[in-house]
């Protein structure tokens, strides 16, 4: 294996890579099948459970809030085994295997026997399973009286080419802003290698009957085909990024998560994503920007699920002239209801607020956004123009045999005097979302189409602090505001063999000039928008964006994927050439789900 890395030192990612092969096809265990305790919003145990979802055997309301607790998750997977007659037999493996009943080969696992996903948790010491892959998923593992800890090494490396069409200058970003943030940032690159090297450690475990608590650290190299759209310090959906002299990124990322958990609620504090409302878009709150911090409150019962949570956002467009990065903060509650087993409903509010440093008598963090039950309308009135309030509505029915149609409603400082009588007033902002979902019960598959639109200004405000902005990315719908967009989705295999997933998405946009704010830029007050009446989605210089991303990988042991994918980006902007990119690239995969940082 040294030789191969030494003899492919001039491409060293790629002489890593086939190290990195001949390690996972020599490590003979069926272990490591990951199960954390929190385990990622793209994690295949979610996947699996949004294909339940989709053909009835659980409600949509519990996925309403994501990422879910694995205890959560294991009382949703073992609801569904009381009723597995109903499942198909793929669907039957994928239970046991996310249920930790089966190991990958099919073989029971070394706690069958407890029909859990993990070991007893109350085991003596001297019944606890050996350190090294002792309970058949994890690298190390220790179990005892009142406690359970598991540690898994993080690794993702993959390796591919760029080819880059273009016909002139290059176009502006996705926001319609300077050039720099999502486009290519100068002259269109030569086609070129692309690469990727991440490494790290997780570990998570419980303590006594509800503490758990989830930590992992990556450190990562990368040159993506879209290297060029580093700035400031920073990158797409990313915190803090160094650049390389070669323009490579260099980053790390921190995630860690301590909570507890009783039967009917969940406290968390952390540092993680999350996502508000079903389907792969929401324009409530996304997992499209970087992690952040929070405090959340998760409560369950009957037929609702609430949650509630306070989170710190990063002002990267209030940066001193030190390089300070000011904070604010934002207040999150959503409620959902199951109406009957096939019709729930979503409830939702958000406030972003920041501190006065005009008059400083008000700090951005109070006391009143931790209140879980506080009407969010009272609070924005209270911060004056230090705080923007949005509300919204959504639901979703299942027709019956695999058909799920969705839909969701954002309200952001709407006039409503002027909704209907002044259609075109910049005030009436909002956004709408229109899903439908197919499962087919015979085979592992679930397919999504949506279909998206928003006002412009939807999310920007009259300051960076209060616009709904994480660093440089928006919070909410992935395609911003003053937009249509067009988004499919399938996956296919979750807890399988084989993975499978491709997203397609088109977007109309209206973009920013260089002089004139149109509402396309989320980043841009809306203070200097070009006019206060006569607005019309679109309207500015017209973007078309396409976007495909299709994989497939395999699973050599538990957890350990080697595959393909590729990426496909095409932005025509009106009066500028049109910019494209394919990235075609081989991906190796140890404890990271599919789509790490892409999806």
């Amino acid at each position: 294996m040294t030789i191969i890395a030494i003899f492919f030192g001039r491409t060293r990612v790629l002489g890593l890579l086939l190290t990195f092969l001949a390690l996972g096809l020599t490590s003979v265990p069926d272990a490591n099948a990951q199960f954390p305790v929190i385990p990622d919003i793209n994690d295949p145990v979610h996947v699996f459970l949004q294909r339940l979802a989709g053909l009835g055997h659980i409600s949509s309301v519990e996925l309403a809030s994501l990422p879910l607790s694995r205890f959560e998750i294991d009382r949703l997977l073992e609801d569904v085994e009381k009723r597995r007659h109903l499942l198909g037999a793929r669907d039957r493996t994928a239970l046991d295997y996310f249920r930790g009943v089966k190991l990958l080969s099919g073989r029971d696992a070394p706690n069958a026997a407890t029909g859990a996903a993990h070991d007893a948790p109350n085991a003596s010491a001297r019944d606890s399973p050996p350190i090294i892959f002792g309970n058949g998923y994890d690298l190390i593992h220790a179990s005892g009286e009142g406690f359970r800890i598991s540690i898994n090494p993080l690794l993702s490396m993959s390796v591919g080419r760029a080819f880059y069409g273009s016909d002139g200058d290059p176009p502006s970003d996705g926001f319609g802003g300077d050039p720099g943030s999502n486009g290519f940032g100068g002259d269109p690159p030569r086609n070129r290698t692309t690469w990727e090297f991440n490494r790290g450690i997780r570990a998570f475990g419980t303590l006594g009957k509800g503490f758990f608590f989830d930590t992992r650290v990556h450190e990562v190299q990368e040159k993506p085909a879209n290297a060029e759209s580093a700035h400031d310090d920073t990158a797409p959906r990313l915190r803090a990024v160094k650049l390389a002299d070669d323009g490579h990124w260099d980053y790390g990322i921190a995630r860690a998560v301590i909570g507890f958990h009783s039967e009917h609620i969940e406290l968390r504090f952390g540092r993680d994503k999350n996502v508000l409302g079903t389907g792969r878009n929401t324009f409530w709150l996304s997992n499209y920007a970087a992690e952040y911090d929070f405090v959340q409150f998760r409560a369950s019962f009957w037929r609702i699920r609430y949650t509630g949570m306070v989170a710190a956002f990063d002002d990267l467009a209030g940066r001193s002239s030190s390089g300070a990065i000011p904070r604010k903060y934002g207040s999150f509650h959503l409620l959902g209801i199951e109406l009957s087993k096939r019709l729930v409903i979503e409830l939702y509010e958000g406030i972003l607020v920041t501190d006065d440093t005009t008059t400083g008598v008000r700090p951005g963090l109070d006391i009143s956004l931790f209140n879980p039950l506080l009407h969010l309308r009272q609070v924005e009135v209270d911060y004056d123009n230090l705080g923007t309030k949005s509300i919204g509505i959504g639901g979703s029915y299942y027709a019956g045999k695999g058909h799920t149609v969705r839909t969701q409603l954002l309200l952001t400082e709407f006039t409503a005097s002027k909704i209907f009588s002044e259609p075109g007033y910049w005030a009436n902002k909002w956004g709408i979302l229109l899903g439908y979902d197919y499962t087919p019960a015979s085979i592992p598959l679930m397919l999504r189409f949506e279909y998206s639109t928003a006002r412009p200004h939807t999310y920007s405000h009259q300051q960076s602090g209060t616009s709904f902005i994480h660093y440089d990315d928006v919070l909410g719908h992935p395609a911003g505001q003053n937009f249509r967009d067009w988004t499919f989705s399938g996956t296919y295999g979750a807890g399988g063999l084989w993975e499978a997933s491709l997203v397609v998405s088109r977007t109309l946009h209206g973009a920013n000039s260089a002089d004139v704010n149109y509402g396309g830029d989320p980043r841009v007050s809306y203070l200097t928008r070009h006019s206060d009446n006569d607005n019309s989605i679109l309207q500015g210089i017209r973007e078309e964006m396409w976007f495909v991303d299709a994989s497939v990988s395999r699973q050599l042991i538990a957890g350990f994927f080697v595959g393909v994918a590729a990426e496909f980006y095409s932005l025509n902007r009106s009066g500028a050439a049109r910019q494209s990119y394919l990235n075609p690239r081989l991906v190796l995969r140890w404890g990271v789900p599919n789509g790490f940082q892409r999806n």
